[in-house]
């Protein structure tokens, strides 16, 4: 059964690697191919960036204290830049997710005035 299992889990590394260089190849070719859609991609990838940033410049290196931490900080598996790294995902997730729901109401309000 492990051996199912494995070989399961790398032929979908294969297909989620393949699947990713896909996409990757599709949107470069599109890019190249199209320049204004290149110029909105490029500015979304700047939005992107800046997003990231501000959420990095939020994040706290602080180690949270829960029930457990020491065995995480005994191996070494949590230590101030994974923590860092962490608020920051979970800061860029909130930023990304207030700008959704703002858009989402913003746009509701703009049709009701047309």
């Amino acid at each position: 059964m492990g051996r199912w299992i494995n070989s399961n889990l790398v032929w979908s590394y294969i297909l989620v690697a393949v699947g990713a260089g896909v996409a990757v190849l599709s949107g470069l070719f599109h890019m190249f191919t199209d320049k204004k859609a290149a110029k909105s991609g490029l500015i979304s990838l700047g939005f992107m960036a800046v997003v990231v940033v501000v959420a990095y410049l939020l994040a706290s290196p602080e180690i949270p204290q829960f029930i457990g931490v020491d065995k995480f900080l005994a191996d070494g598996t949590l230590n101030e830049k994974v923590a860092k790294l962490t608020d920051t995902g979970l800061y860029a997730t909130y930023i990304l997710l207030g700008l959704a729901v703002l858009s989402v109401a913003s746009s509701a309000v703009m049709r009701l005035f047309r």
